[in-house]
């Protein structure tokens, strides 16, 4: 997503940076237990689905 990097964090959270300046832009509990060991995105850049410990997928929208 250009100059976004996005992490998926032991936590079971999902943290978005901008590449360029290294600021957090925002997270996002996406996990009830355990941690984010999946992320992907797909081809538009416009939806991004998130899978870990807890066995749910959450899929997250953007609209840029």
């Amino acid at each position: 997503m250009d100059d976004l990097l996005i992490f998926g964090t032991g936590g079971g959270n999902i943290l978005v940076y901008d590449s360029k300046t290294e600021e957090c832009l925002y997270g996002y509990g996406v996990m009830k237990k355990g941690c984010c060991r999946l992320l992907g995105l797909n081809k538009k850049k416009s939806r991004l689905a998130c899978a870990g410990e807890d066995d749910n997928v959450t899929l997250l929208s953007f609209e840029w």
